[in-house]
């Protein structure tokens, strides 16, 4: 077996014995064994230090937290990992599903059973790093193409969507500025009919089909929490969002949803443009899929320009600060200039390419719910 620079490796074994045996044979096998915790905590301390290239974790450990608890930690951090356990039992198994390791080894554990998953999840750890390059890759080519057309809004989304649900499923998705506090709200729906077709859903659509007038619409996402961080929800997550969120407990009951993820972009002004994706499938979204948006930041944020292209309600035969909903030109976010509408949103061309760039991205992104 040849390693050209020795893959790095973390043990996180509360049993003396057993990480010892586990060293030995992940050593003779080529790899680097950069430390050994006995705890969550003492695993924490060691990734602070050395991020290794995967970790073979224990579930049941010393103190509170459980292998599966740092198992969510070494996700957000793209740190493939293999559980250890001598529990197999059904339940312990489906938590760690969840969690998506890359190998299950039941102690006692055999040589050959400990090196052959070592190769197979650095395997497919590599690989999974450039399945993201490439989705992401695939992804900035066609939202760059949609962010230059001068389609109209509604249509972007369409493309927008289209390009989107090959890498990110969803059943229904709604994009845009979410005002909470006015009947300016320039978000809109997209609701997946069948293979290829699609439903744009407006706030009036969405009012309607849910048996609503719009100021109950309105006033389900002015009584709705602000989405300021990432957000990922399984079945049980949404119903307790759902239960603090009026708006999405509406799409939800409306649409059948049962998983949510939330991919909000600070732009200039505290304004914030929303990307929500929902399924009707229980368990869909992952951090990779996060990951793939953090990515793609710069072209999110060209595609927001798609949003500020000049407003359709527009009617300049009524006057040059109003449009034909009545409202005040001048407080309206769709503006005719288009550099006044990129000053507004804090993004301008790339001097390197045809994209743009945000910036009013924090890159200190809160970690995922």
């Amino acid at each position: 077996m040849e390693h050209n620079s020795k893959k790095k490796v973390l043990i996180v074994e509360d049993q003396f014995i057993e990480a010892h045996d586990l060293q030995l044979i992940i050593e003779k096998a080529g790899y680097d064994v950069v430390g050994i915790a006995r705890s969550v905590a003492q695993a924490v301390e060691l990734l602070e230090q050395v991020k290794p290239d995967l970790v073979f974790l224990d579930i049941i450990l010393k103190g509170n937290e459980t292998g599966i608890d740092l198992a969510k930690r070494l996700q957000e951090n793209h740190i493939g990992f293999v559980y250890i356990s001598a529990n197999s039992s059904k339940s312990i198994l489906e938590e760690a599903k969840k969690t998506q390791p890359y190998g299950f080894i039941v102690k006692p554990f055999r040589e050959q059973d400990v090196i052959i998953t070592l190769e197979i999840a650095c395997y497919r750890h590599k690989h999974s790093l450039e399945s993201l390059l490439l989705q992401q890759n695939l992804l900035q080519k066609s939202i760059e193409t949609i962010a230059r057309n001068e389609s109209k809004w509604e249509q972007a989304v369409i493309e927008f969507g289209t390009a989107v649900q090959p890498h990110l499923p969803f059943d229904y998705m709604e994009c845009g500025f979410i005002d909470r506090t006015s009947e300016n709200n320039q978000s809109i729906g997209l609701l997946r009919r069948n293979l290829d077709e699609y439903q744009i859903i407006t706030a009036d659509k969405l009012a309607k089909t849910a048996g609503l007038q719009k100021q109950e619409l309105l006033r389900m996402y002015e009584h709705s929490p602000k989405v300021e961080s990432p957000q990922l929800c399984g079945h049980q997550e949404l119903a307790e969002l759902c239960r603090e969120s009026p708006i999405r407990r509406l799409v939800a009951t409306t649409f059948g949803i049962k998983s949510f993820l939330a991919f909000p972009l600070q732009v200039k002004e505290d304004r914030i443009f929303h990307f929500f994706f929902y399924n009707r499938q229980p368990v869909v979204y992952e951090t990779a899929h996060l990951d793939l948006l953090a990515g793609l930041e710069r072209n999110l944020a060209a595609f927001c320009c798609a949003a500020c292209r000049p407003c359709p309600t527009h009617d300049n035969s009524v006057g040059p600060t109003h449009c034909r909903t009545g409202t005040d030109r001048t407080h309206c976010f769709w503006n005719d200039d288009r550099q006044q509408r990129e000053n507004a949103l804090g993004v301008r061309p790339d001097p390197k390419g045809s994209a743009y760039r945000n910036l009013g991205v924090d890159p200190r992104r809160k970690r995922y719910r």
